[in-house]
């Protein structure tokens, strides 16, 4: 947040890689308030999905979960169960539309309000209900070793994208070097994005939900 302009390129990439409708966001540049007049002051903060450890989402999801396999890039698999919003062995949370009914009821459990309903796409598995949009960095992208769009576009050079389980990566080292926060740790969902500079200890409550 350090590095953050507020420009929302991010969010126009996002829209534009993903087909964003308008009205809702995957990813959106909130402008925060800290301290009390006179002495406060502006930053801004990018709010996208967590990509949690421990996800709110998942659970609640009513789909029958099935076994997959997933492939990691050194050629490695893991098992895991999948539902229609469920967590990759990689720790991308992610929504299977051909599966989705479309019940919402992992855009209520999510504590970060990181879903949406898509105004115009519907559910596969059932079509009288929208299918469900969120944030999940550009999985095409990444699963082809490029990073998701938003971090392509940063011209500040404040987004940063890549495998923590790796020393020798960028974002490893940035977290060595800088003090981490994350949004509400006291969810229980072990946010998997961190922020560098974040001033308040929790500002998603009446705050940047009513932004988002």
């Amino acid at each position: 947040l350090v590095r953050c302009t507020g420009c929302k390129a991010c969010e126009v990439a996002c829209k534009s890689e993903n087909d964003v409708p308008l009205g809702v966001f995957r990813r959106k540049v909130n402008y925060l308030e800290d301290g009390a007049y006179p002495n406060t002051r502006r930053y801004m903060a990018p709010i996208l999905c967590n990509h949690c450890d421990e996800p709110a989402c998942v659970p609640p999801c009513p789909v029958d979960p099935i076994k997959a396999t997933f492939t990691f890039k050194d050629g490695t698999t893991a098992e895991f169960e999948k539902r229609a919003t469920y967590k990759r062995p990689d720790g991308v949370v992610l929504v299977d539309n051909d599966r989705c009914i479309g019940c919402q009821q992992c855009v209520e459990a999510c504590p970060y309000a990181a879903r949406y309903a898509h105004p115009y796409l519907k559910a596969g598995g059932d079509p009288s209900n929208n299918a469900i949009g969120k944030c999940d960095y550009c999985v095409h992208r990444i699963d082809e070793g490029i990073t998701p769009s938003c971090v392509n576009t940063c011209v500040g050079g404040a987004l940063i994208f890549g495998d923590i389980n790796d020393p020798d990566s960028e974002i490893s080292r940035r977290m060595r070097e800088a003090p981490l926060k994350v949004w509400s740790p006291e969810k229980g969902t072990k946010p998997q994005t961190f922020y560098i500079g974040l001033v308040k200890k929790d500002v998603l409550g009446e705050g940047v939900n009513a932004r988002v």
